[in-house]
């Protein structure tokens, strides 16, 4: 259930607060709705030339390159990106997707990805540490020799 907002009389109908409630409305995150990004794509495009009095067009690269990102940031970030681009972009020239500032990072996208990654960088940080004496290292995580060295070649950390 999802709580009024608090306010010591500021006005606000707790009664209409609850009915708006019940029409909330969940989005699934931008990766998952790529199909959606040519049309904010557009949306943001327009808006951000009006504003800064520019002609900027994205070529079709860009557009697949930005339908294909991951959007860790979300409609914000997608936002933020047509900005940069309208920003530094030159009227009449399309936008090519080399230059678009996007973070090109592996953001992972659900808990399994982002447990990999995380176990990656701390056994990474464990060899760094141990001057890449793995014995060392699976002692400081906790785990076996084997074991440190079986992850290790699953996250391709082997010379």
């Amino acid at each position: 259930m999802i709580a009024p907002p608090c306010g010591n009389g500021d006005g606000f109908d707790s009664d209409f607060y609850y009915r708006l409630a019940r029409g909330a409305l969940v989005l699934s995150p931008l990766r998952q709705r790529s199909e959606d990004v040519p049309l904010l794509v557009d949306y943001f495009l327009e808006q951000n030339c009006a504003e800064l009095r520019k002609q900027v067009t994205l070529s079709a690269s860009a557009i697949e390159r930005m339908c294909a990102h991951s959007w860790p940031g979300n409609v914000r970030e997608l936002r933020s990106a047509i900005r940069r681009a309208v920003m530094f972009g030159t009227s009449g020239r399309p936008v090519a997707a080399e230059e678009l500032a996007l973070d090109e990072s592996d953001a992972p996208t659900n808990l399994a990805e982002e447990t990999i990654l995380v176990e990656r960088r701390r056994i990474e940080e464990a060899l760094r540490q141990a001057n890449g004496v793995k014995s060392h290292a699976a002692r400081t995580l906790g785990l076996s020799r084997t074991t440190l060295i079986s992850k290790m070649k699953r996250y391709g950390l082997m010379e």
